[in-house]
């Protein structure tokens, strides 16, 4: 996914980024060398945490790929592209591919999901 990092935070060890992307804006960790604020991306994205079908990951009505910040973290509109045995599930916002982790009964692939999440972390590449 192409991301345009817009600001940029470090504290001790750790470099979190606020960026904008054709499907909203989010705050993540960059795992990466340090960005400069205006910068674009191509990055891949992790959900750093296993989350709980039905709680963090629900069915929603909604039907267009998004990205938002929140208090608690971001808030993720994707479609369910897939569900492993061992529990990873891919979702689709847009034309990229999120792996996440998670525990329970999962929702049927094809299901339009909202994802909450408080760490994302982002993985800068070259293309």
């Amino acid at each position: 996914m192409q991301i345009q990092v817009d600001s940029v935070q470090i504290k001790g060890r750790e470099m979190r980024v606020r960026f904008t992307c054709e499907w909203g804006a989010g705050e993540a960790r960059w795992v990466g060398p340090t960005p400069k604020p205006e910068s674009k991306h191509d990055v891949e994205i992790d959900v750093a945490k296993e989350l709980k079908w039905g709680t963090a990951i629900r069915l929603t009505l909604e039907s267009q790929p998004l990205i938002a910040t929140t208090i608690d973290g971001n808030r993720i509109i994707a479609q369910l592209e897939a569900v492993e045995l061992d529990g990873t599930a891919a979702i689709r916002l847009g034309s990229s591919l999120i792996l996440v982790d998670a525990v329970g009964e999962p929702l049927a692939p094809g299901s339009w999901v909202q994802v909450r999440t408080p760490d994302l972390v982002l993985y800068p590449f070259t293309l």
